[in-house]
């Protein structure tokens, strides 16, 4: 079962049950490590020139200039696919060439050993973070997992999810259970890919917190790609690449940031709780702080089931993604109901009835390289109770 195995729904589904869908089929990687073709840099060398031949092309990726030709006339410059090419030197007798043209930086993929196959050069980047120091989980040493589909829809909710084409892990792992590690930083620029289909489908995880391997599935400390998260935790389809038979292509991946947040939530003394104080305990983040059923979440987190009566705190962890100002969203779920605000819910949103909107005051502010950060927040407002819902207790 590979690593996407459910990495991440539909936003709508992650807040109605308060959790993101696990990676609990990451358990079989663990067991298999799967080996992927053709790993290695991608782009040729340049030609050689032959005597009293015209030069030799220019490099490629690195913009390495063409050779000059040898013999009574000096040889044209090559054409440089990344850098500028450089004039042939002429030997005694002749002129030297004339400089090349200047290329796109596009590094080139070279085509593929089998010509009824594609091959892929990935370019993955990761978003930049700075280290917290102390925290393992959070040093930005790693493993780095990319796998390849053939179709989209990799996740069935009443089967078994489908196994990727291909599936890369770096470090190599040393045996059953054994993986090293290495630091974000030394993700190599180009991985290439070979014997693929005309379409593929990607995603990507490096795991700083080994915690994504577990049942709870992607937390903080992981890098995501190939799920488009500019706009939220919504999921969505995985990143598309289209490719030629017979035809290497470029091809880039971007790697987002799951931050962490951990948010102190306690509530006001002065309202009283509907009940006992006691239910699950969680907190979302929005890039706004006017907020309608269609604001998109940019972070979440959850206590499966907190104590906040008597003055009593609970710190939650969770993810955000996104650096800038984030507006928490927290809520006691007194009667263990699952829904928001209703139903006797300890909250800290000011809802207005004729608009239909919520306001929040409650923010933390991450820099744009910031990997984690605590704040505090304070519940003061009580949902509606119709006096009909059981008291409920942490187990």
């Amino acid at each position: 079962m590979g690593v996407y195995a459910a990495a991440i729904s539909e936003y709508e589904s992650a807040v109605k049950n308060r959790t993101l869908r696990g990676l609990s089929s990451f358990g079989s990687l663990l067991t298999t490590c799967a080996a992927v073709a053709a790993v290695g840099a991608c782009g040729g060398s340049s030609e050689d020139a032959n005597p009293g031949a015209a030069a030799g092309s220019g490099g490629q990726a690195t913009g390495d200039a063409g050779t000059g030709g040898e013999g009574n006339s000096g040889g044209t410059a090559g054409d440089a696919a990344g850098g500028d090419g450089g004039g042939g030197e002429a030997n005694p007798g002749g002129a030297g060439g004339s400089a090349g043209s200047g290329g796109d930086n596009t590094p080139s993929c070279a085509p593929p050993e089998n010509p009824n196959a594609a091959a892929l050069c990935l370019s993955i980047n990761a978003e930049t973070m700075v280290p917290v120091a102390g925290d393992e989980n959070l040093d930005g040493e790693g493993v780095l997992i990319v796998e390849i589909f053939d179709r989209p829809d990799v996740h069935n909710n009443s089967g078994p999810d489908v196994e990727p084409l291909l599936r890369y892990i770096l470090p190599e792992p040393t045996g059953l259970n054994q993986f090293t590690t290495m630091p974000v930083g030394d993700i190599p620029e180009m991985v290439r890919f070979e014997d693929l289909p005309e379409t593929v489908y990607l995603f990507s995880i490096f795991a700083d917190n080994m915690d994504v391997f577990g049942a709870n599935g992607l937390t903080w400390g992981t890098w995501v790609g190939g799920i488009d998260l500019s706009n939220g935790l919504r999921g969505g389809d995985l990143q598309t690449v289209q490719l030629k038979t017979g035809e290497g292509t470029s091809s880039t991946l971007d790697l987002t940031a799951l931050r962490r947040l951990r948010v102190t939530i306690g509530v006001d003394n002065g309202i009283t709780l509907p009940d006992d104080g006691q239910g699950p305990v969680y907190f979302d983040s929005f890039k706004l702080s006017k907020l309608d059923q269609n604001t998109p979440s940019f972070g979440s987190g959850q206590l499966a089931c907190g104590d906040l009566s008597d003055g009593k705190t609970e710190a939650v962890e969770g993810i955000v993604i996104t650096g800038g100002t984030h507006w928490l969203v927290g809520q006691l779920d007194e009667y263990n109901q699952g829904s928001f605000p209703d139903n006797g819910a300890v909250h800290n949103i000011k809802i207005d009835q004729v608009t239909a909107t919520a306001s929040v005051a409650d923010s933390v502010t991450f820099a744009a390289d910031q990997y984690a950060a605590a704040v505090s927040i304070t519940l003061g407002e009580v949902g509606g109770n119709d006096g009909s819902l059981p008291s409920y207790s942490c187990p």
